[in-house]
């Protein structure tokens, strides 16, 4: 009896969890990028808005040698490579020698305020990042 609650209960729950998801679902050809201030970035913003303390998701296309140099985010980031490498620094000033690569499936968490570059070195890169807002990006001064 406590087995078949259980089943129920985990049945009501992933179709609860469908029927929300549709409601907020995009198709590919409906994600609208928009010009990062940095040659070969775009994003879009997939839920938010990045403004108000809610959780918000953003997608990032990076093409072949586009850098976002390094730089902070007030919040925390989760961020999930869905395809190409993407090369990450760390630290106040770029280079080519001091990046990790991160294949597609790669997750990362980077901390509030951690200095961090993105690079697309070996050809274009997506990768979408979430957190919860406020956010936006302060740019390391040299």
């Amino acid at each position: 009896m406590k087995t078949s609650r259980i089943v129920l209960a985990a049945a009501a729950a992933v179709g609860l969890g469908s029927v929300v998801w549709a409601q907020g679902a995009l198709q590919p050809v409906e994600v609208k990028y928009a010009a990062a201030p940095f040659k070969g970035v775009e994003a879009a913003v997939l839920s938010g808005p990045l403004d108000k303390q809610v959780l918000y998701t953003q997608r990032v296309r990076l093409a072949k040698d586009g850098l976002v140099p390094p730089h902070t985010h007030p919040d925390q980031r989760y961020t999930t490579v869905l395809s190409g490498t993407l090369y990450i620094c760390t630290g106040d000033t770029f280079s080519p020698d001091a990046v990790k690569p991160y294949p597609a499936g790669s997750f990362l968490i980077t901390p509030a305020n951690v200095v961090h570059c993105s690079w697309a070195k070996d050809g274009d890169v997506v990768y979408q990042e979430s957190g919860i807002g406020p956010t936006g990006t302060t740019m390391v001064k040299k």
